[in-house]
């Protein structure tokens, strides 16, 4: 496992995924949109009802960018909706730096995958028994996850991004705290978004060291030279065969590039593809 650059701010490198496809609700949605920042662990769901690249782009504009600024890098999957032209040209256009995960690795995106589960956890105790109202209730769960504390931080991303707790039911009996200038809360909002940001970003080395020292313990580093013939493990699930009796190793192919410390390029007959050493090993000729 490599360890990622961490942010130095909010909502300078952020993560996008599609989850879905799930029960068409009454208002047509059938997926969902999820956003995470890397720092903050802010996290928003907007449903969708369908997984276009013109209606992804559109609510990443609307209901991410117009809300909270352009961040400088942006983590996705290969699917369709995300290496469109369309979508290619909103980054290019709003000078975003577009990063892709390898295929069939989703560790790459980890903690946006991790609040997907906490996402469905919350949906499936509170919709209907037809499941067409899941999207009604996608606002409740990701306040409650954004209000409540982060293991990898030790904050709320709610705090890390406005700065302070967030207002809950429960604080409205409490007495109302006496009145200050702007000028106060302002100094006071930047000094609290420093001090925490600087220690969330602590808390966030020490949680992916920590992932890495597990994740490594586990794993046996697999190093590759440019000209080396592998096998790729195959992940493509084909319609109407058994996964259980395909072969589980495709190839041979050629290394050709290394690409960073953990993917490489690979190339068999005309196709070449980018992958992750994972998915790799050595051929051998019998």
């Amino acid at each position: 496992m490599v360890i990622t650059d961490t942010p130095e701010k909010p909502f300078e490198k952020c993560a996008l995924d599609i989850v879905g496809p799930l029960t068409v609700t009454n208002a047509g949605n059938k997926y969902i949109l999820t956003f995470q920042d890397a720092l903050t662990k802010f996290s928003k769901a907007i449903p969708v009802a369908n997984q276009e690249a013109a209606t992804v782009a559109k609510a990443f504009a609307t209901k991410i960018i117009f809300e909270h600024g352009i961040p400088e890098k942006i983590l996705t999957d290969q699917g369709t909706n995300f290496v469109s032209k369309m979508f290619k040209n909103v980054c290019k256009l709003l000078k975003i730096e577009k990063i892709q995960t390898t295929a069939y690795h989703p560790e790459s995106n980890g903690a946006l995958e991790r609040s997907h589960r906490t996402l469905a956890e919350y949906l499936r105790h509170y919709i209907n028994g037809d499941q067409t109202d899941w999207d009604e209730w996608v606002p409740y769960a990701m306040f409650a996850y954004n209000t409540t504390p982060h293991t990898a931080t030790g904050y709320t991303p709610f705090e890390l991004v406005y700065g302070h707790q967030a207002t809950l039911p429960t604080a409205l009996a409490t007495a109302p705290r006496n009145t200050y200038t702007y000028d106060d809360y302002a100094q006071e909002l930047r000094e609290r978004l420093r001090a925490s940001n600087t220690i969330a970003k602590e808390h966030l080395k020490k949680e992916k060291e920590k992932s890495k020292t597990n994740f490594d313990k586990k794993i046996r580093e697999r190093k590759f030279r440019i000209g080396d013939q592998v096998l790729l493990h195959d992940e493509t699930v084909r319609r109407g065969r058994s996964k259980k009796l395909e072969a589980q190793w495709i190839g041979p192919y050629t290394v050709i590039e290394k690409c960073g410390e953990v993917n490489y390029k690979i190339k068999g007959g005309r196709r070449s593809m980018r992958v992750h050493a994972n998915r790799l090993k050595t051929f051998i000729e019998h």
